[in-house]
């Protein structure tokens, strides 16, 4: 992340910080969504959520603490304020309770069908490091979807097995090798990368094919 993103320097008042303990909790939803903050409208992964908040991963800066508009189905804002944020992971309080039934049944802004940003794999190289265990692989990206990614490395890894991929200005990636072929490897992540924020990435890169 190119500006980095910075803890807010105390807490912020929230009624559902106090309450938190009273709002379901949806473990483990992985839904993509986006955050507007400003004028800028930043991709997400929704990873949990309740009628009174969510814990999601961001592809781009935030800022501080603050007031955040929350897109999850289409056409819908949810007006909300950013309480945290940590290593790309950001909690976010609503201002009135959610009927979370109803959003998750709902398809969300990001489920188009026929988008093939999905699962297609781009073509591209750039700087790449592999941590497995307590070892760095430093190499080169050779191919990525939102899905997975093919790595080139300078030494060989050994075995299939968890991984995290870090590339520039995208939060870590951890995943699982699945093959591995001389210094290539092929990397599936454990949670997919937003089709727009890929997209986006590789626009920067000077990837225009990629819509």
């Amino acid at each position: 992340m190119k500006s980095g993103l910075k803890q807010a320097a105390g807490p912020v008042a929230s009624s559902y910080r106090i309450n938190r303990r009273l709002h379901q909790r949806y473990a483990m939803v992985m839904r993509d969504g986006f955050l507007h903050v400003g004028s800028e409208r930043v991709p997400c992964v929704v990873r949990n959520i309740s009628s009174g908040g969510l814990m999601c991963r961001v592809y781009g800066p935030v800022g501080q603490s603050g007031p955040v508009r929350v897109e999850l189905a289409s056409g819908q804002l949810v007006e909300g304020t950013i309480l945290w944020e940590r290593d790309w992971i950001v909690g976010i309080a609503f201002d009135a309770s959610l009927d979370v039934d109803s959003v998750l049944a709902e398809q969300w802004v990001t489920e188009v069908e026929g988008d093939r940003r999905r699962s297609r794999r781009i073509r591209m190289e750039c700087p790449a490091t592999l941590k497995v265990g307590l070892r760095f692989y430093f190499g080169k990206l050779c191919d990525v979807s939102p899905s997975g990614a093919k790595v080139q490395t300078r030494g060989v890894i050994k075995k299939p097995g968890e991984a995290m991929l870090a590339l520039p200005d995208l939060p870590p990636l951890p995943g699982t090798i699945r093959w591995i072929n001389g210094r290539d490897c092929g990397l599936e992540f454990r949670e997919q990368i937003p089709a727009e924020a890929l997209s986006r990435w590789l626009q920067e890169r000077g990837y225009q094919d990629v819509e």
